[in-house]
């Protein structure tokens, strides 16, 4: 996960060497007497050199790692980069990636492998679902908003499972081919390519975002799966809006359809809202524009009458009413031309 980061100092090696040094490391945490769980990720079988290992781990919130790193191993570098801290171990670069409890068994599935965890996030988008390391998610889109890189449709995420036996069903994966493991990259990649969900320009540069096609060209193993995939010739997911897959998912997973009906409510309780109690109304009755009317929408939001729930029940007559009453307020008390 930590790439390249620390290649001045560390290098490739062999599966032996390799093994070795993490049971070291793994070793020396263990018994340094804190509670914290190690998990090794997997890798198909033939691999026989190792540039990093990626190991995950839990542990409680009140273990600085980095302090511990540095106390158990002494290393030339330690860089910390959100969830991952990366630091060399006799010129091994270790990555350890904390994880939640909750989630770390779907965390291993999904960082093991050569990437197969973000080859099978690609099936999961086709049919509008997210899949990373903490889970399987539905994202509930408003889908007459135009889709961004920056979520603008997003409404909210339903977390389906953390069951990677689930996840693989519904991608169309067979569970136990991936519990078997892989001889070879190239059994990764037809694992992939078996799902009826799998379309090879789904992975090309140009068809992803712009932060996951700059993530995605520094990982080896993904421009080795394009280029695999110049010479697929099995069937192709056709391609359809992500909304139609809707019913599907909730035969595999029942109990995101309530949770996805109290997203849809919510939201239309605010769209109503916005629509009856909004800038432009508030700019009209008061004359304020700019900065001065961001401070008075700021103001007029303190008030209890103007949540969702209130203003969805209230008359026009109601909100002007009310709207004069609060403006006075804020004039008198709080505006200052």
């Amino acid at each position: 996960m930590g790439g390249k980061l620390l290649q001045a100092v560390c290098r490739r090696h062999g599966k032996d060497e390799y093994l070795e040094k993490v049971n070291a490391v793994t070793n020396k945490i263990s018994d340094s007497g804190v509670d914290i769980g190690l998990w090794l990720t997997s890798t198909y079988r033939a691999k026989d050199t190792f540039g990093d290992a990626d190991i995950l781990y839990d542990v409680g919130k009140n273990i600085n790692m980095v302090d511990l790193v540095n106390d158990l191993f002494a290393p030339k570098m330690v860089v910390k980069n959100g969830p991952c801290i990366s630091f060399d171990y006799d010129e091994l670069q270790i990555d350890l990636i904390l994880c939640d409890e909750s989630w770390i068994h779907f965390a291993y599935f999904y960082h093991g492998n050569a990437d197969v965890g973000n080859f099978m996030g690609k099936l999961a988008r086709h049919i509008g679902l997210s899949l990373g390391h903490d889970g399987l998610f539905m994202p509930v889109r408003d889908y007459s908003l135009p889709h961004d890189e920056n979520n603008h449709d997003l409404i909210g995420k339903i977390l389906l499972t953390t069951d990677p036996i689930k996840a693989m069903a519904i991608l169309d994966l067979n569970a136990k081919t991936f519990a078997n493991k892989f001889e070879t990259k190239e059994d990764i990649y037809r694992f992939v390519q078996s799902s009826k969900y799998f379309n090879p320009s789904s992975y090309a540069y140009e068809n992803i975002s712009h932060i996951g096609r700059v993530r995605d060209k520094k990982r080896e193993s993904y421009g080795e799966f394009l280029e695999f995939n110049k010479t697929y010739t099995g069937p192709v997911a056709e391609k359809r809006p992500k909304h139609e897959y809707m019913d599907m998912i909730f035969k595999y997973f029942p109990d995101a359809q309530s949770k996805y009906e109290h997203l849809m409510g919510v939201y239309a309780m605010k769209k109503i809202a916005k629509a009856k109690f909004n800038g432009t109304l508030v700019s009209t009755h008061s004359g304020l524009t700019g900065e001065s009317l961001g401070k008075c929408m700021s103001f007029l939001k303190t008030k209890p009458f103007y949540g969702t729930a209130r203003i969805v029940q209230a008359s026009e007559q109601m909100i002007g009413r009310e709207l004069s009453k609060d403006l006075e307020e804020f004039y008198t008390n709080y505006y200052r031309k």
